[in-house]
């Protein structure tokens, strides 16, 4: 690995460490060692595992509530309400087959009518999570 290379890693290090403060490295420090401890950082570090991707991507269910708070059983703001909740806890989704699951439609534009991309189903559906 490079100088350059090494001393970018540093500063990548220093900026982890001490994010927006300035870190002085003291003069007396031998810069041949430091990058000889940093060649040693960087030479034995494993290679990752790949993790192949599952089969079937697991699909979860929208909140009970938009990104503006309202619960969509009832359309109040903030619901607390335990008939909201326990009807809610009875509903199975799946991904939006007129989006596939983006929340547009068409031309990429144009917004779906699914939540989030995602539908409410029967019980039965299959793919669905609940």
């Amino acid at each position: 690995m490079s100088e350059a290379r090494l001393l970018s890693a540093l500063a990548t290090l220093r900026d982890a460490l001490t994010p927006g403060q300035a870190l002085d490295v003291p003069a007396v420090l031998d810069r041949s060692a430091l990058l000889a401890c940093l060649s040693v950082l960087t030479t034995n570090v494993p290679a990752p595992t790949p993790v192949p991707a599952p089969a079937s991507a697991l699909v979860v269910r929208p909140s009970r509530w938009n990104f503006a708070g309202y619960c969509i059983m009832c359309g109040e703001r903030g619901c607390q309400s335990p008939q909201c909740i326990t009807r809610f806890d009875g509903t199975v989704w799946t991904v939006c087959p007129s989006c596939n699951g983006t929340g547009c439609i068409a031309n990429g534009y144009e917004p779906c009518t699914c939540l989030g991309g995602m539908v409410e189903v029967a019980n039965d559906w299959p793919g669905s999570a609940y």
